[in-house]
């Protein structure tokens, strides 16, 4: 079968053969890696399976909710790695956590950065 064999349908050819070894060797680890995930996610911590934990109706609210709880799954996990590879002694510096500088707010906006007010 050659490569525009499929005509409207090539989008969905797969160049390597399914089941094939070097399908198994490609394929295996993203699946293994995404099914990972998806148990965290629907695990007990934010059982994002269950619909009682997502209370929000209507499609948006229910997309963001959960796009919000991915977010927290990722901050999970991205803290859970550096605790397990971060040596305990070596301690935390401010270089390594992000700063903002705190300056009184007088409620004008920066100049240069905002618009100019509309004309009466």
């Amino acid at each position: 079968m050659g490569k525009d064999d499929l005509g409207h349908l090539d989008k969905f050819r797969q160049d390597l053969p399914y089941l094939s070894p070097a399908w198994i060797r490609t394929y295996k680890p993203v699946r293994a890696n995404t099914e990972g995930i998806n148990g965290r996610l629907k695990g007990h911590d934010l059982d994002l399976g269950n619909p009682k934990t997502r209370l929000a109706h209507g499609r948006v609210a229910q997309s963001l909710l959960t796009a919000l709880l991915v977010a927290v799954a990722n901050d999970h996990l991205l803290d859970q790695w550096r605790h397990t590879h971060q040596p305990q002694d070596e301690p935390v510096t401010p270089a390594d956590t992000p700063q903002t500088p705190v300056e009184p707010f007088d409620g004008t906006p920066p100049t240069g950065q905002s618009r100019p007010p509309p004309t009466p």
